[in-house]
């Protein structure tokens, strides 16, 4: 699945500038209004 650039930088930034592991940002997004699963976050970074 592809995804936004804008998406994977978001995810990209706060991975690395907060504790956060790939369940949490799965969450976050969700709440943003994307739908997007931990493990493809994984592999988009």
């Amino acid at each position: 699945m592809h995804f936004r650039i804008d998406v994977i930088l978001v995810c990209l930034r706060w991975y690395v500038v907060y504790p956060l592991n790939y369940r949490h940002l799965e969450e976050i997004m969700e709440e943003r209004g994307v739908s997007i699963d931990h493990s493809s976050i994984k592999f988009c970074l």
